[in-house]
């Protein structure tokens, strides 16, 4: 009874009481529920890179690789696919609209290698590839701002002055790790080379064999590699998996850190409240 006459005599010093707490367990929980939604979020999308995939740079300018010899590793036992990436900058143009676009040229396997998920139509083959076929897979959010609907389908784009016919059109997705996949025209490679006036392949993805782990897929193609350059500086080769652990490791350490500065300002406002 005195409890609650003390309550109802302070209403406005029981009230603010009340607010502080509630505010403190409340910020507290949605703090640590966002750095842990962050942190699937950003683990989701690692996952998607990582699994069984290595990625190649060549440093050594002065010796580079041609589309031919990147394709002949997959002839080793350990790699299953192997897919060049040649990347640029370009406008797509629809009549009077006009994108600033991100160009991607790859190969017949890029999609299998890199999780690229199509809405309609399907990646290139071989044969579009080596025929230097002007074909082009979009963003959905390109489909729909050029044309006002993602049913596009054989229709034509002119990408940096030529034309294009549309053979697929990409989920809609956020932007990732990655970029923005929405901001993307993806081309063959060969038409890529063309485009952007480079010949030389300095990027390449890698997917091992179901049954090979990474590490042993990365030293293959390692291997191969000191053959064409004969220096190890020449080239870097980042085993997907590796970079994965890294940075589940950072957020592992950020969620811990950020819940105990969320104990720690709990525990002064509940010292503030007993007194």
């Amino acid at each position: 009874r005195m409890a609650f006459s003390a309550v109802s005599s302070n209403k406005l010093r029981s009230f603010l009481t009340m607010l502080g707490v509630i505010i403190g367990v409340s910020s507290i929980t949605l703090l640590i529920s966002l750095v842990r939604g962050a942190s699937g979020a950003v683990t989701g999308q690692l996952d998607l890179l990582g699994g069984n995939q290595i990625a190649v740079q060549i440093e050594d300018t002065g010796k580079r690789l041609t589309l031919a010899e990147v394709q002949e590793l997959e002839s080793l036992p350990e790699i299953r696919y192997v897919s060049p990436v040649l990347t640029g900058e370009g406008k797509v143009r629809e009549r009077d609209r006009v994108k600033e676009v991100t160009v991607i040229g790859i190969t017949e396997h890029y999609d299998e290698v890199m999780r690229l998920d199509l809405q309609q139509g399907s990646g290139f083959d071989r044969l579009a590839v080596d025929a230097r076929l002007k074909m082009a897979l979009i963003g959905y959010d390109t489909a729909l701002e050029l044309f006002d609907t993602e049913q596009v389908l054989g229709r034509e784009v002119i990408l940096n002055g030529y034309h294009f016919r549309i053979a697929g059109v990409l989920e809609k997705q956020a932007q990732t790790l990655m970029g923005s996949p929405g901001d993307s025209v993806y081309i063959p490679f060969s038409c890529a080379q063309s485009l952007l006036s480079d010949a030389a392949v300095s990027m390449f993805y890698a997917e091992a064999e179901e049954d090979v782990e990474n590490e042993a897929a990365a030293e293959a193609v390692g291997t191969k590699l000191m053959e064409k350059f004969g220096k190890k500086d020449a080239f870097q080769v980042v085993n997907m998996n590796d970079i994965v652990d890294v940075i589940r490791s950072v957020m592992g350490i950020l969620e811990l850190l950020l819940g105990l500065i969320s104990g720690i300002s709990l525990l002064v406002g509940g010292i503030g409240i007993m007194n």
